[in-house]
């Protein structure tokens, strides 16, 4: 037997997909554990690990990846301040209830405590959980020191002297801020996590899916669906959108949130049909109304109430838009064939945009057809290259068929357009 028997039970435990950490990294960790327990036999290894809920811990420390620092991506919690407002004034009588797993060394519970005290919501009416795998995260993150790092986004500054005690060059969150989060261990493959809990409006569960398989993953999926309330809305990581996107979730209308809902309950029922997502653009849309999909829809004909003898280009640009809104009705609807047909007879009219190439694609890939949407992303950059919703989906599926370097290169993209966003605003507030 050798270390990959050790491998393969990290795998069956938490999900772990050993390529996802960079070749030889696990089975290094491993070496280390065995040289630390004086072993040098990987079956008498695994034999100890499968014993020793100890060494299982200081196995479990040395893989996992707590990389995290306070409002990482800001614009998250931008929308959960606004979205859990929103629900209070719906819900007068109830909590609003956040979980944060993999919770990590703190940051991310302790940002989503700080979002709440900053928009004034009195304490009783918001619960925080935090969980996480490694018994030494939960540690540090009870202890709540935390160095300059854990401050890098550039939005987290503002809230060092609201929030912290200054200790030399390290940070200590002040202690009514850490009460109001409740850290456990806990692994979310496991069927009896949070088993006894009321579901949660919220959950946090952003870049953990990336280090899974594809069994891990959907165990991970169900856990999250199991745990979300009926109207809640999960976080994922921006890398983790196309996960979401194919497993039964709509994203929420706002730039680089990254939220999602669960689709509507018919949907559900049928695993073949996926909601595709608004493409999300660089500044947050405008709100629409919420329209239902046509019971009898047609696909070749643009909407009455877009028609106009007004200017040639606008006309044009109304009449492609509405195509577009009927395409997403027929997605949202399960209707997926017939939505690729109103697409792509945007294209065949000589109006093809970005978006409704980016929009083509989605629905490809929600047929489950990846060689058909990469070159309609392709399309969708080459006309507007910063469009951040078809740069993750073809890093994505870039990833999936081992183009790292492009895939990385692309998600690179999306991190720049990212900042230069957040500098934006931030001079357009000043």
């Amino acid at each position: 037997m050798s270390i990959e028997s050790v491998i393969s039970l990290l795998t069956d435990r938490i999900g772990l997909q050993p390529s996802s950490l960079g070749d030889g990294m696990v089975a290094l960790a491993i070496e280390r554990r065995m040289e630390a327990c004086g072993m040098t036999d990987p079956t008498a290894y695994r034999r100890h690990v499968t014993t020793s809920a100890d060494e299982w811990s200081q196995l479990v420390e040395a893989v996992v990846i707590p990389e995290t620092w306070f409002f990482r991506d800001w614009e998250p919690f931008v929308f959960l301040g606004r979205h859990a407002m929103r629900w209070l004034a719906e819900h007068r009588r109830d909590r609003f209830r956040v979980l944060s797993v993999p919770c990590s060394s703190g940051e991310e519970p302790y940002s989503i405590a700080m979002t709440f005290l900053d928009r004034l919501i009195p304490p009783e009416r918001f619960r925080i959980d935090a969980a996480d795998i490694s018994g030494e995260v939960i540690g540090r993150a009870e202890r709540a020191v935390y160095g300059p790092y854990s401050f890098r986004e550039r939005e987290a500054e503002r809230f060092q002297d609201r929030y912290f005690r200054r200790l030399g060059k390290q940070f200590e969150l002040q202690e009514h801020v850490r009460g109001h989060v409740h850290f456990r261990r806990g692994n979310l493959l496991d069927e009896t996590f949070l088993r006894n809990e009321r579901p949660y409006d919220a959950i946090f569960c952003r870049n953990m899916m990336i280090y899974f398989d594809t069994a891990a993953r959907q165990r991970t999926l169900n856990a999250l669906r199991r745990l979300l309330a009926d109207d809640g809305v999960i976080f994922a990581g921006y890398a983790e959108a196309m996960i979401m996107l194919q497993s039964g979730f709509t994203s929420v209308d706002h730039a680089q949130a990254f939220a999602y809902r669960v689709a509507a309950p018919a949907l559900r029922r049928d695993p073949s049909h996926t909601v595709t997502s608004r493409p999300a653009s660089r500044k947050p849309a405008s709100k629409r109304p919420t329209r239902s999909p046509s019971k009898s829809p047609s696909v070749n004909k643009t909407p009455k109430s877009k028609r106009s003898t007004g200017d040639p280009v606008e006309n044009k640009q109304d009449a492609t838009q509405a195509l577009m809104d009927e395409a997403r009705r027929l997605a949202d609807g399960g209707h997926l064939e017939e939505a690729i047909t109103v697409c792509e007879s945007i294209v065949d009219d000589g109006r093809a945009t970005a978006e409704s190439y980016c929009l083509l694609g989605l629905i490809h890939e929600a047929t489950g057809d990846r060689d058909r949407a990469e070159p309609c992303f392709d399309k969708a950059l080459y006309l507007d290259p910063d469009l951040e919703e078809a740069l993750v989906h073809l890093s994505l599926i870039l990833e999936l068929r081992g183009d790292i370097a492009r895939a990385t290169a692309l998600k690179d993209r999306v991190q720049r357009i990212g900042e230069a966003n957040t500098i934006e605003t931030d001079s357009k507030t000043k």
